[in-house]
Formats: structure tokens, sequence, C-alpha cells
């Protein structure tokens, strides 16, 4: 695997071979990397080495393992999420009217009938950090402060929002690695596609859950 310098000088050689070729019309043959002249086809197999170095480097899709704590990334910083596994999902795209009118549903009756119903559970709420405040907003059918609800299956993928399929998720660092995951995996998805992707599942209704 490439250091980051020698990735970048790879990556320099064959912008600048691949315009030599265009220039002068021929296929790409030998080109040099530093002092030492490779055949293209190994050039491409060391860039592609670097930019898979590169990418694991950054980890700005996360890291995921079966079995294994999820791991992402919050302003550059690799952030472990103790309990939380990934599941193999196929996401595909909705639109963007499908993924309004679930939304709005969600904003309108379905986030409030969640939080109502977890704020029975005051001992829990309790063990897991809120005060009798942030109770108080739940009862009323707000976030508490500091905390989402998140879906386990975005919206604009199959998600919907049944109980099930709801987290009442503390947002830093928890809620915003997540979300930055969903955003860098899912770039550029246009309606219709289909990826296939190991997806963060947060367990339960609460997360982190607490003592």
């Amino acid at each position: 695997m490439l250091r980051s310098k020698e990735a970048k000088a790879v990556a320099k050689a064959t912008e600048e071979a691949t315009k030599a070729a265009l220039k002068n019309g021929r296929k790409l043959g030998k080109v040099f990397v530093g002092a030492k002249r490779i055949t293209v086809k190994e050039l491409k197999q060391r860039l592609e080495a670097g930019e898979l170095f590169n990418r694991a480097r950054k980890g700005n899709k996360g890291r995921s393992n079966a079995g294994e704590d999820f791991v992402g990334t919050l302003k550059g910083e690799k952030v472990r999420l103790p309990g939380v596994n990934t599941e193999k999902i196929k996401y595909t795209k909705r639109t963007a009217e499908e993924t309004e009118k679930l939304r709005k549903t969600f904003d309108s009756t379905e986030r409030k009938k969640f939080l109502q119903g977890l704020s029975e559970d005051t001992e829990r709420l309790k063990n897991v950090g809120m005060s009798d405040a942030d109770i108080a907003r739940m009862q009323d059918g707000f976030n508490p402060k500091g905390w989402q609800v998140h879906h386990r299956l975005p919206l604009d993928d199959s998600g919907t929002n049944n109980m099930d399929n709801l987290v009442l998720i503390k947002n830093d660092p928890y809620h915003k690695v997540i979300t930055n995951y969903q955003n860098a995996s899912t770039k550029g998805m246009l309606p219709g596609e289909t990826k296939s992707l190991d997806w963060p599942m947060p367990k339960g209704n609460i997360y982190p859950p607490g003592k």
C-alpha cells in the first residue's frame, strides 16, 4: 500500500503521462515516477492502491466489519460507536417527493408519538442523563436538548415511520457520525438507483443506552 507522498506522485505522473499521450496521439507506454521508469499497467495498479490507502486514511465513509463496533468520522477524527454493528442492506434511493411526504408525516405526528411513548419510562431516561426538563419536553412531543429521533433505515431509502424503525440518539457525536456516513455513502445516487451498503444500526430505542 502506498504512502501518501508516493500516491500523490503516482497521481501526478498519471496526469502528466495522459496529457502527453493526448498531445502526441500515442498510446501510453512507459512513464516515470520520480526517477523510476515503470509500465502504465504497473502505474495504474499502484495508483489504485494509493487511492484505496487515501480513502482508508481519510475514513470519510466510516469503517465497518461484522461483529465489530462501527467506526465513522466527525471533523476528521475517527469516532467509535460502542454496541453499534452494521447490517448489509440494499439502499434504493427514493424520489424527493416520496421522501418529503414521509418526512412531513414524521414531523407532524410520528416523532411526537414516539417521544411521548418513551417519556413514560422516566427512570430509564434519567439513567441516560435526561433532566426533568428534558423529560417534560418529551412529554410535549419535542426532542430533549442534544438528542434527535433517528430513522434506522433512512426515509430516502426503504425506511418508514414505524416505531420500530426509530431510535432516540444523542446528537453529538453519535447522530452526526451516522449522518456523515450516510451522506458520504449515498452521495450522487439518483432515484431508483440501488447500492449495497454496510449500514450502522443502533440497537434498542435509545442510544447510547446508559448504564
